[in-house]
């Protein structure tokens, strides 16, 4: 045979890891798009401010959480409620003589008290919409002011304490961490695979029944050379069954092989028969059992044909009493 078909199973193992690659590559891509596009750290890192300005630029800058303290703070009346329960208590307050308003969690303010003196906390910076808007009205309402009035001396955001989530951040972390991982993983052994064929999971495979290193040399060797029998994606050599294909490798010694049978799936819609799928079952010393999907009815046929000549103490056929020997066997 060419050079380069020399060794088709390690170049198969090669093509199939290399195919691989590009799932871990672009699940630690996302992992790592994630991080950056999602700020779930800033929640743990807020920005320390004492005075306005540094409120107003934060804000400005789009740092959105913010560790601050304040001397007095006074309920407003009114609260924000979420999915039936009550999420936050709009309070307000002075900081270097600008009024401000801010939702704080239930625990902080003991469900509502009328002034907290001396409160510090972690809030993030929302942008006032809607319900503000109309929040401000209300207010305005109770204090005898205007609409204008109370927009012009409030400012166009306010912080939130409910909207600092930690636990959601700490578990958004904890998810993108083991993606990262799950990929990264995959992706060393994947590229160690691909480096050393001989290292991927057919060597466990055959290092049930010998050397692996000696058993896939010699499985290369005689592949390479001139296969008893071919199909599309199996093989049998001399002393090896042998199968290749994009998603599954397996090779093993025929004298190991104890049973052989097929086993045929019918594929149908709700109107009409597609047509019938043959898999070829393999099971073979030391609790290996190998099966073979999407084949001909006469490939298979050819295969356990050739394999039950090879070695005459298969068994063939499912049946009960093959069940009971193969079963007996393993004990």
């Amino acid at each position: 045979m060419a050079e380069k078909n020399r060794n088709p199973i390690s170049q198969c193992i090669q093509s199939m890891y290399r195919s691989r690659l590009a799932a871990p590559v672009l699940f630690l891509a996302f992992a790592v798009f994630l991080y950056i596009l999602l700020p779930v750290t800033a929640v743990f890192t807020p920005v320390a401010v004492t005075a306005y300005n540094e409120i107003a630029e934060c804000y400005k800058s789009e740092k959105e959480f913010l560790a601050l303290h304040i001397d007095e703070l006074y309920f407003t009346g009114y609260s924000e409620n979420f999915a039936g329960r009550i999420r936050g208590y709009y309070y307000y307050g002075t900081i270097d003589g600008k009024c401000m308003l801010f939702l704080l969690s239930p625990s902080s303010c003991e469900k509502g008290l009328s002034r907290i003196s001396d409160i510090s906390f972690t809030g993030k910076l929302v942008k006032g919409h809607h319900h503000y808007e109309m929040l401000l009205e209300k207010i305005a309402m109770d204090l005898n002011w205007t609409d204008t009035g109370i927009k012009q001396s409030v400012p166009a955001f306010y912080i939130s304490e409910p909207d600092c989530h930690f636990s959601f951040s700490i578990l958004f972390l904890i998810l993108l961490a083991g993606m990262a991982v799950y990929a990264a993983v995959s992706l060393i052994f994947c590229s160690v695979y691909l480096v050393f064929p001989a290292k991927s999971p057919i060597r466990k495979m055959l290092g049930r029944y010998g050397n692996p290193g000696q058993l896939l040399a010699q499985a290369e060797k005689e592949l390479a050379t001139l296969p008893q029998l071919a199909t599309e994606d199996m093989f049998i050599t001399e002393h090896f069954f042998i199968m290749l294909s994009k998603h599954k490798i397996a090779v093993i010694p025929i004298r190991e092989i104890i049973w052989v049978y097929k086993y045929s799936t019918l594929h149908k819609t709700l109107w009409r028969h597609l047509g019938i799928s043959y898999t070829l079952h393999i099971t073979a010393r030391k609790n290996l059992h190998l099966n073979c999907p999407k084949n001909m009815k006469s490939d298979i046929d050819g295969i356990i044909d050739y394999l039950s000549e090879a070695n005459h103490d298969i068994l063939v056929g499912f049946n009960e009493k093959n069940q009971y020997i193969v079963e007996n066997m393993k004990q």
